[in-house]
């Protein structure tokens, strides 16, 4: 008898708990604890949100599934409880991120085909030719490979590209390595943007095509011999930016008349 009466209450206890867990999965809004979700609980949490009151279990103020405690949580139980419908999530008004519009890219860029990419520590990319004898005459560099910047043209890149003739450079770019473009001997025309900080040694020595050449405001060091032997080149421009000019930077610039350096609203002419 005694065995049987301690089967029968060892049952009971057991579907008690059952039931319980039971209830408790039912009723997530159930967050006072009374087995029922009313008025009560959404009091209970405007408390916790609020901060004056805390229970030990918070996924139980989860209302709205969101994995956050908030406002939202209490107005979504209080519909719950107004209305008997199924907890919603309550999603607030936020203003959408703004995001600089890309720009489109030149339709005449020079295909990948023609260089080798490097990628750099900072997950940009250096550029240099593939192969020097196989590049059209006018080059425009792209400001993008595999989804990221063009920020380096290497050391040497386009050494002693004979046929090259016309180079753009994206604004992407902001530095040009040494011996970039020494000896193309037919460029003619190079176009640096305002990104470019750094003009390596040597960049353009020996391109005697050359005839007039600007530095964008933004750029603060010219290297060593950058238009050493020059010859062609008539006419350059510095702007202020430029702190620092390399020894022998204009070397043999036979035909070289005048170099105009913007300082502080002012222009200084020099003679060679």
């Amino acid at each position: 008898m005694k065995k049987s009466i301690s089967f029968i209450l060892a049952v009971s206890i057991l579907l008690s708990l059952v039931f319980a867990i039971g209830v408790s999965t039912a009723f997530k809004g159930d967050v006072n604890g009374d087995n029922e979700v009313n008025n009560k609980d959404v009091v209970t949490m405007f408390r916790y949100v609020s901060g004056s009151d805390r229970l030990d279990d918070e996924s139980m103020y989860d209302h709205n599934g969101d994995h956050t405690v908030d406002n939202k949580d209490v107005v979504s139980l209080f519909r719950f409880v107004s209305s008997g419908a199924a907890p919603e999530e309550i999603t607030g008004e936020t203003e959408p991120e703004e995001t600089e519009p890309e720009e489109p890219e030149d339709p005449n860029v020079t295909p990948d085909e023609y260089f080798e990419f490097s990628l750099l520590s900072d997950k940009t990319y250096e550029i240099m030719a593939k192969n020097t004898n196989k590049l059209p005459k006018d080059v425009v560099i792209p400001r993008k490979h595999d989804g990221q910047p063009v920020t380096s043209i290497g050391d040497a890149a386009f050494y002693d590209c004979k046929d090259l003739k016309n180079v753009t450079i994206p604004n992407s770019v902001t530095s040009i390595g040494h011996y970039a473009f020494s000896s193309c001997s037919d460029l003619t025309s190079v176009t640096i943007p305002n990104s470019v900080t750094s003009i390596g040694s040597f960049v353009f020595r020996d391109c005697m095509s050359l005839t007039d050449v600007t530095i964008p405001d933004g750029v603060t060091s010219i290297g060593d011999n950058a238009f050493d032997g020059c010859s062609g080149l008539t006419s350059v421009t510095i702007p202020g930016s430029v702190t620092e000019i390399g020894v022998y930077a204009f070397s043999g610039c036979s035909g070289l008349e005048s170099i105009i350096v913007a300082n502080d609203n002012k222009v200084y002419h020099s003679k060679n």
